[in-house]
């Protein structure tokens, strides 16, 4: 099976998440015997160091790769214009693999005839920015979203008839764009997590209940969601809380730019960065995740739930996401809700402990790496014989 990836953007090593993943997959794809191609264009402000991909992963074939400065959208506008030179592949290509809101509009120059097409999303784009121009508070930001909202919307309309197949990682988020794609064949393949984690052991509390939020409170969502917890923690909780913020940005930082109330985070401990998660964050007793909206999986969910955390989380955080509530998490709809969540996780070790298993091995039955490869190849084996 030969694949070439056309990208949107890329860096290397990852920065980002959705970064990881895609490479985790090209790296899973090798190791099963795929020939796998890398093509696309790169952000000018992105780390991409072609020496140590080439190291890391020896037999992943570059083609082209452009630079770009614009945003995704510009770079769709542009592709949807100009016939890049980039798009080339040879005559024995399987599947071209697309990924990312920004190279959907190559599919134009492709011959379906000779060739299969994918279309690989996170999240739908358009409603990623509708749902941030409905959430937006700021009167310049709402009329700029609503504009990316629309171009975003006319581009999935017009392009994502084209490809074979589309691929999401969230079946919460196929439901919610199906109606307005009759034509399209949606797939939700999830995200991919090693399970070789040192999981969290010790679920005893020692004088407090240790909280973790984390998630990059540059993102508006986020960041609205935490203060409404913030605000519900300091005005109903009658028991002891030691909360941190790993949310990549100061405390102080955070106030100006959200005009919060300081005197709420007196107590709180704000963290920019950590080298390693995986180790970090079962130094807690809980995660707690506010989301307000949102599309897609939640990385941080999924990786909470991995490592054996127990796991109080919105609706939006939980999205799409295996499991039960009060089994495997505690799923959020109210402000009742969290609190009665974090009064059950302080007073009862048994609990903690159950779930924080459950979570984890339900996690690893969904998510795996070898879970999902196995997905992603039926998936480009259905492709090439037209399923």
């Amino acid at each position: 099976m030969n694949i070439i990836f056309f990208v949107s953007n890329l860096s290397y090593p990852p920065t980002e998440g959705a970064h990881a993943q895609s490479l985790k997959l090209m790296s899973q794809l090798i190791k099963n015997g795929v020939q796998v191609t890398l093509q696309g264009f790169i952000k000018k402000d992105s780390q991409f160091i072609v020496s140590q991909l080439k190291k890391d992963i020896p037999n992943l074939q570059l083609g082209g790769i452009k630079f770009y400065s614009s945003n995704y959208v510009l770079l769709a506008i542009t592709n949807a214009i100009k016939f890049h030179s980039i798009l080339t592949f040879p005559d024995d290509v399987d599947i071209i693999h697309f990924e990312g809101f920004g190279v959907m509009p190559l599919v134009k120059n492709i011959d379906d005839s000779k060739t299969h097409t994918l279309m690989s999303l996170i999240d739908p784009w358009a409603l990623r920015h509708k749902n941030k121009m409905l959430s937006s508070k700021s009167v310049i930001k709402k009329p700029v979203l609503f504009i990316s909202w629309l171009i975003s919307y006319l581009f999935e309309y017009y392009y994502l008839p084209k490809f074979n197949k589309v691929h999401l990682v969230s079946s919460s988020d196929i439901k919610k764009v199906s109606l307005n794609y009759p034509s399209v064949k949606f797939e939700s393949i999830p995200i991919a997590f090693d399970t070789n984690l040192v999981e969290k052991s010790n679920y005893t509390i020692n004088n407090k209940l240790k909280i973790l939020f984390w998630g990059d409170l540059n993102v508006s969502y986020l960041a609205d969601g935490l203060d409404s917890f913030i605000k519900i923690i300091n005005t109903f909780t009658n028991f002891d809380l030691e909360i941190s913020i790993l949310g990549r940005i100061t405390k102080d930082d955070y106030i100006k730019k959200y005009s919060v109330n300081a005197n709420n985070y007196i107590a709180t401990k704000f963290i920019e960065w950590v080298d390693d998660l995986n180790t970090f964050i079962p130094l807690y007793d809980c995660v707690v995740l506010t989301d307000k909206s949102g599309t897609g999986l939640k990385n941080r969910a999924i990786s909470s739930m991995m490592l054996g955390m127990p796991l109080i989380a919105s609706n939006a955080a939980l999205d799409g996401i295996e499991g039960e509530d009060s089994k495997h998490f505690f799923k959020c709809y109210t402000d009742t809700d969290y609190i009665d969540a974090l009064s059950l996780i302080y007073s009862s070790h048994s609990l903690r402990a159950r779930m924080g298993r459950a979570a984890s091995t339900l996690a690893k039955e969904n998510y795996s790496t070898d879970s999902v490869t196995a997905k992603w190849l039926n998936m480009y084996r259905n492709l090439i014989h037209g399923q």
